[in-house]
């Protein structure tokens, strides 16, 4: 049996077989696979890259023991065609990376290697984290495998002497709701469907973070205390480095341009209201609908019941996304900033003493003066 094969037969397995005690309280990553991905950033500087991520469920842990990068086969078809075709593209693009993914568990089985799925890694900044391509992605592989994982991996923040690796899975009540959707697309429905069992959807409803803890070798442990008496003493007070307003005034902006777009969220669904709140037909047609069914038409309802009436219906996923990124940026600013008071602190406390002890020594001579007058 193929290893394909082996795999499709544990994803089959239903969700509902996973009870409440099996449920992935704790991400735990070997530290090659952070080693590897920290890796596989720096070889595509600047360029989001996604993979595989191979390991087991042990109980209440799911444990990331291997990883492998899946190239970007549609930038590769470019390359190689010089020209970009979109008819079938997407879907040839589809096959070849699941061949290329089929081939890769192969040759971790050949080698006895971990080759289960079990979730995949993202590479990107902080700006593009929140987006609905990870919604997707979280859903196609939540499906199937209920203990699926995607790991986050910011590689900006290592220059800030950073390892930020984050473990995010959709939530309980996010994939409920786009359970909901089936044959619709749930990342296009308006902000008036956002509701699962009579409750609105919050920001804060969409994913979940899982703690995450870092797994090293008995060795590998061994090997680290010699490797740092190798190291030569600094004593530059490199860890006072006060080099944060670069990194931090692009946060801002970053959280400045989410806000931005908030606003054009916001002011896209008031132009919604407006426009239908305008047109007598529209509220013939609501006030009708309403009767029939006790319930209000949607805004994709009234738009594809007056097409003529170019209603754009905003969609209400994006908006919950940009206030995840929001308070994605705020946790940075928030975290940084901390370390930048400390230091600024940590500086100002010798200046201060060193510049005011010839100004007291002053004071006490012009004190000593007056005494003696």
């Amino acid at each position: 049996m193929s290893a394909k094969q082996q795999q499709q037969q544990r994803q089959d397995k239903p969700a509902s077989a996973y009870t409440q005690e099996q449920r992935v309280q704790c991400v735990v990553v070997d530290a090659l696979v952070v080693a590897k991905v920290a890796k596989f950033a720096r070889d595509s500087p600047g360029n989001k890259v996604m993979g595989s991520l191979l390991g087991m469920q042990n109980q209440f842990n799911l444990e990331v023991t291997d990883c492998f990068v899946i190239p970007d086969m549609k930038k590769a078809r470019a390359n190689d065609d010089g020209d970009e075709d979109e008819t079938g593209g997407t879907e040839m693009d589809s096959e070849r990376m699941q061949q290329f993914k089929d081939n890769m568990l192969n040759a971790m089985r050949a080698v006895n290697a971990d080759f289960d799925e079990v979730g995949l890694f993202q590479i990107c900044d902080a700006r593009s984290l929140f987006d609905q391509t990870l919604i997707s992605n979280l859903l196609e592989y939540q499906s199937t495998m209920s203990a699926a994982v995607i790991l986050a991996y910011d590689p900006t923040l290592v220059e800030e002497d950073t390892l930020s690796v984050r473990a995010f899975r959709l939530s309980d009540v996010m994939l409920k709701f786009l359970g909901q959707q089936r044959g619709d697309q749930p990342l296009s429905i308006g902000p008036d469907e956002l509701k699962v069992d009579n409750k609105r959807l919050t920001s804060s409803d969409i994913f979940e973070e899982i703690p995450m803890t870092l797994h090293t070798s008995v060795l590998a442990r061994a090997a680290i205390p010699e490797l740092i008496s190798q190291t030569k003493q600094d004593s530059s007070f490199e860890e006072l480095d006060m080099s944060l307003e670069s990194f931090l005034e692009d946060n801002i902006s970053a959280m400045m341009n989410c806000i931005d777009e908030l606003s054009d969220e916001a002011a896209k669904y008031h132009r919604f209201k407006d426009s239908a709140g305008r047109n007598q037909d529209i509220a013939a047609f609501y006030r009708e609908f309403k009767d029939k069914n006790t319930r209000p038409p949607t805004m994709r309802e009234l738009q594809q019941n007056f097409p003529d009436e170019h209603l754009e219906t905003p969609t209400g996923v994006q908006p919950l996304l940009i206030n995840s990124q929001i308070s994605a940026y705020c946790d940075h600013l928030a975290k940084f900033s901390s370390q930048g008071i400390s230091t600024l602190y940590l500086t100002e406390t010798p200046n201060a003493v060193k510049s005011g002890a010839p100004a007291q020594e002053q004071d006490n001579e012009e004190n000593a003066a007056q005494a003696s007058a």
